[in-house]
């Protein structure tokens, strides 16, 4: 059996839908029936929400995954561990990441809100916090 069959035996067990699954998720109805077309593996990265909503176990879960779904889960659990930092040497020419952040602290208070914001969100884009 696939997981999303076991999800599907689950909510026939429960007397609970796609729909009331997909409902207290926060997803659309159109997201469970992808699911089941196999139009989506989507769920390969809910499963611990899914496992709670259905009082399944998360490792029984994962092991009901076919060929398809353990693709699609190692994917999404890549994509969940967090980035290793890269230390980076500067160049002979260039500053030092102690010198940037001085320069930064120097500048930062000078700019306008507005562009303390847009410094501060490209940041955030940047390290993926």
């Amino acid at each position: 059996m696939s997981t999303i069959g076991l999800i599907i035996r689950k909510l026939e067990e429960t007397g609970k839908s796609g729909t009331d699954l997909c409902t207290g998720l926060g997803l659309s109805r159109v997201t469970f029936n992808n699911w089941k077309r196999g139009n989506s593996r989507s769920y390969m990265s809910m499963l611990d929400d899914i496992s709670q909503a259905l009082d399944l176990d998360l490792q029984e879960l994962k092991e009901q995954a076919d060929e398809k779904e353990s693709r699609a889960l190692n994917l999404a659990e890549r994509r969940a561990a967090p980035a290793k930092p890269v230390p980076v040497q500067p160049e002979a020419d260039e500053p030092s990441n102690e010198d940037l952040l001085a320069e930064m602290i120097r500048i930062f208070p000078t700019l306008s809100h507005d562009a303390q914001i847009v410094i501060v969100n490209s940041a955030r884009l940047m390290s993926k916090v």
